[in-house]
């Protein structure tokens, strides 16, 4: 997979100390962030949003627990694309106490500074050389979930389908993570179904909306806004299909981070 130099890989060189400099300096002064990380035995799933400052805190109150290492570093860029000013990044987490598929949407301001950022870990695992000469498949699947298609979306999901949805928890932290196989999500839209969530909504409104989509080396990436529902902000998603045209890989995370280019779509 390409790697190009980019907003983020200085970002996570300061970060990785591969770098001199603090990578607060990084920021752009009206920056805004949204990072969400996976529980373990030990930790909850964790949250972090705001502004400059916010970052600043989160940062330096890591010392203890962000340790840097001379051979290995945390933050690996596997796929990098850039549309419409954005940039979209799938990675591998290594050597911190969470591990696991990096997932991250960046805009930067006119001075290279990092502007937006929109983060995840994920257990999903996306596949090299996975490509399709199908019709994007996350716009499909949104279709079929928001009831603009008739059918069950289950029946979209390839046989060995892994995904982790990332939502903010209702009542506060921590988030609800939901994560499995396909047989996973069908129990998941079941249950939602028995509790009244996900209700068919008047003619005209959907929840998830669009706004921005890609493609590189098959790994699909949306970035895009959730509405009508329960819990409702930015959702980024990366996707991979099969060779059938169903979705095989599918991860999503959900945050208060604006992007202004979603804005205008």
């Amino acid at each position: 997979m390409a790697v190009q130099q980019n907003v983020l890989a200085r970002f996570y060189d300061l970060l990785d100390g591969y770098a001199d400099g603090d990578p607060v300096e990084h920021l752009s002064e009206d920056f805004e962030f949204g990072m969400m990380f996976p529980g373990t035995p030990d930790l909850p799933n964790e949250r972090f949003a705001g502004g400059k400052e916010d970052f600043k805190r989160f940062l330096y109150g890591l010392p203890k627990r962000f340790q840097r290492s001379a051979t290995e570093r945390r933050h690996n860029i596997e796929l990098v694309t850039h549309v419409d000013g954005l940039e979209l990044m799938i990675g591998k987490g290594r050597g911190g106490r969470r591990n696991g598929t990096l997932l991250a949407a960046a805009q930067e301001d006119d001075a290279g500074k990092l502007w937006r950022y929109h983060f995840l870990i994920t257990s999903v695992g996306f596949l090299e050389g996975q490509t399709s000469s199908h019709p994007l498949v996350l716009p499909r699947f949104f279709d079929l979930l928001d009831g603009i298609t008739e059918g069950d979306p289950v029946d979209l999901l390839a046989k060995d389908f892994q995904f982790e949805m990332v939502f903010p928890g209702l009542q506060g932290p921590p988030d609800e993570r939901v994560s499995g196989s396909k047989e996973d999500f069908r129990r998941f839209m079941q249950e939602l179904h028995a509790r009244g969530g996900h209700k068919a909504l008047p003619a005209g409104l959907r929840r998830h909306h669009v706004k921005l989509s890609t493609v590189a080396d098959g790994v699909e990436f949306m970035l895009g806004e959730a509405l009508n529902g329960r819990r409702n902000g930015t959702i980024l998603a990366a996707a991979q299909q099969d060779q059938d045209g169903k979705l095989r890989r599918f991860a999503v995370g959900m945050s208060s981070v604006r992007f202004p280019r979603l804005d205008r779509a």
